[in-house]
């Protein structure tokens, strides 16, 4: 009896975590390119942080160069970005750069 309880306590959170799921899809609102002043700009991340959104990416002469650098844009609106920051190693090729909002802020 307490086995076949469960299952159907699990089968109706399946169900509902599923009509959850199935009732949010994401929707593609437009598409705005941000930044062309690399050779080749891919990888890309974003998040919004302390009403500013971020974009990181990784920016190289190509897809398999060997000198990727790390760009940060920053834009208060999503329409007007501006480098914050470009980040490098030489000899180090950085790749698929994360950003990350930690609990702490």
């Amino acid at each position: 009896m307490l086995r076949s309880r469960i299952s159907f306590q699990f089968s109706i959170a399946l169900l509902a975590s599923s009509a959850i799921v199935q009732a949010v899809q994401p929707e593609i609102v437009s598409v705005a390119k941000i930044w062309d002043r690399g050779q080749h700009n891919a990888f890309t991340d974003l998040v919004r942080f302390q009403d500013r959104w971020w974009c990181s990416f990784r920016e190289g002469q190509s897809h398999a160069s060997n000198a990727g650098k790390v760009r940060l844009l920053v834009s208060t609106d999503g329409d007007l970005w501006e480098s914050a920051a470009l980040i490098a190693e030489g000899g180090i090729d950085l790749r698929d750069p994360k950003l990350s909002i930690m609990p702490d802020g």
